[in-house]
């Protein structure tokens, strides 16, 4: 997929990087609501302006109180700031300019990077000027008074990202089918990669420009050509231990969901799912990415057709938001399964681009209405007018309506069960839309 341009957030805590993240890329993402402490670590998201696209990595603090977690929030800095084209050091204008601020200055002036330093918080022109004592960090760049939660000089902002980076306008281009290995330490994710290629592919194989933690490996099943997208692993050090350990393994995972279109997510079958499992597959699918759900070491239980089945349902159990993801097993070491696997992963990757015609969907709607009406809106009739796909990878179907009304829930889930089962869909997400008489009701499976 095509490389869009990077512009990395830093500073101390608490000037405002993630409030300035958040309005570059459009939205407050729910993973830093629901994954307390991601927002450590360095998080990337596409940003996208009538300028053009760029792709933002928010970081940690560089003051971090918690002496366990500097040295890996350092480490998760010092890679966004390798991939930057582009630096912005946040300050506080009200606050004024501190110690940290100088420290992180002589820092940043080592590196030697492209720069502008934003003043945030300057809420009015007396503040505005109050910015100029920036300057004083002696950086080569130019400091831009801005305030974020008012809007205050954002377009000088936005001008300011248009010529340094030379953001793109052009959709991704096609490429390796980007496939992301993803899971708890220990899950397999790396064994289950050299299965595939073999561990000397691996090693000689690696292509530069994902992460440094990360290695993209070629390969190819049949006629399709992957990029598995693998982590090279956590180091567990004395100090790295528990919460933070996991916190990194999260930011990790959303770093390769983020270079993917489809996702595995490798489960130890004797530890099963946990909710940190749950939340990255939900952030996954919000995302736009097919998923594959895969027990590992199924070697070392008894795999029998009972076993699968309590599987399966532990796995639905689990995340009934995701009721359509295949489930897998395997066993990376001994090769169980592999085949499996991979004809399972080259039929979602097909899946996830198919396109059905509106002839097509039309037989599934009637079809669909043959066997469950829909429920009475209000007192009146509801009838599925017609259906027509409007995008693919992942597809989105609009649907038509007679009136305007809102359908049940349940409605809208069997209506999407019918289209998982037309378009063999099942792994990929499906977004449909309902629409009647210039009114709009959303029910979207992410």
């Amino acid at each position: 997929m095509q490389k869009l341009p990077i512009v990395a957030i830093v500073g101390r805590t608490n000037v405002g990087k993630s409030t300035l993240f958040n309005r570059l890329v459009g939205r407050r993402l729910a993973i830093v609501d629901s994954i307390p402490g991601v927002t450590r670590d360095r998080m990337y998201a596409d940003a996208s302006w009538p300028f053009g696209r760029f792709t933002v990595i928010d970081t940690g603090g560089w003051d971090q109180a918690d002496p366990e977690m500097q040295e890996l929030v350092d480490e998760q800095r010092l890679t966004a700031l390798g991939e930057a084209d582009l630096v912005l050091f946040v300050v506080d204008t009200m606050s004024g300019l501190l110690p940290e601020d100088l420290e992180i200055a002589e820092r940043l002036r080592q590196m030697d990077l492209p720069l502008l330093v934003i003043a945030n918080k300057a809420d009015n022109e007396k503040l505005e000027t109050a910015a100029t004592e920036f300057y004083s960090l002696g950086l080569d760049a130019e400091v831009l008074p801005l305030s974020v939660k008012g809007k205050r000089n954002w377009s000088k902002l936005l001008e300011q990202i248009e010529s340094r980076v030379g953001t793109s306008k052009e959709k991704p281009t096609e490429g390796p089918f980007p496939l992301a290995i993803i899971g708890r330490p220990n899950a397999g994710k790396s064994s289950l990669v050299n299965a595939m290629v073999g561990e000397e592919r691996l090693i000689t194989s690696a292509v530069p420009g994902t992460t440094r933690d990360a290695v993209g490996v070629p390969f190819r099943f049949g006629e399709q050509e992957y990029m598995l997208i693998d982590t090279a692993g956590l180091r567990r050090k004395s100090k790295v231990r528990g919460e933070i350990l996991e916190r990194l393994t999260v930011v990790r995972a959303l770093e390769h969901i983020r270079r993917s279109r489809l996702v595995l997510m490798m489960i130890d079958v004797n530890e099963g799912i946990v909710d940190q499992d749950e939340k990255i597959l939900g952030y996954a699918l919000e995302q736009g990415r097919a998923c594959l759900l895969v027990y590992n070491k199924c070697d070392g239980i008894t795999l029998n057709r009972t076993t699968k089945r309590e599987l399966v349902e532990q796995a639905r159990y689990r995340v009934k938001f995701a009721a359509h993801l295949p489930v897998l097993f395997t066993s990376a070491t001994e090769g169980l399964g592999l085949r499996l696997l991979m004809q399972e992963v080259e039929r979602v990757a097909e899946s996830y681009s198919r396109r059905l015609s509106t002839a097509e969907l039309n037989r599934v709607m009637e079809r669909a209405e043959d066997l469950h009406q829909p429920p009475l809106y209000r007192g009146h009739e509801v009838r599925l007018r017609y259906a027509t796909q409007v995008e693919d990878s992942p597809p989105k179907i609009i649907i038509f309506l007679n009136r305007e009304a809102k359908l049940h829930f349940s409605y809208q889930r069997f209506v999407e069960n019918q289209l998982r089962k037309a378009g063999k869909w099942n792994g990929v997400p499906l977004r449909i839309e309902y629409k009647s008489r210039g009114s709009r009701f959303k029910g979207e499976e992410e």
